[in-house]
């Protein structure tokens, strides 16, 4: 097992333990805010950053099994490097149309 397929390997446990993790702080945090009868705005914005993460670590995932990251020479093949790169190409263009958006279109030359 090669160096580049030990570190694929370890992304399917971190980001399946970031997302418990992240569910139990949150779960927990709404659960108290719930109790005490304090929900605010900050909440909206803590559930949909979560939604958001729990898809971005999904598409993570899918991208890795789809062989995203690897030599083309040493795709298996179930691993199809277009779907790989759909799916993060779909995480790149969402990040890069916010980077423009805050920034705003350039002057034209």
């Amino acid at each position: 097992m090669t160096g580049e397929t030990q570190a694929r390997d370890a992304y399917y446990p971190l980001g399946i333990t970031f997302v418990v993790l992240n569910t139990i702080a949150c779960g927990l945090r709404l659960w108290v805010r719930i109790l005490k009868r304090a929900l605010g705005y900050d909440d909206l914005a803590l559930g949909i950053s979560f939604i958001g993460f729990v898809v971005f670590v999904a598409m993570e995932l899918v991208a890795i099994q789809n062989g995203i990251g690897l030599d083309p020479l040493a795709l298996e093949p179930h691993q199809d490097p277009i779907t790989a790169a759909k799916k993060s190409m779909l995480k790149e263009s969402s990040v890069l149309h916010d980077s423009e958006t805050a920034v705003g279109p350039s002057a034209p030359a």
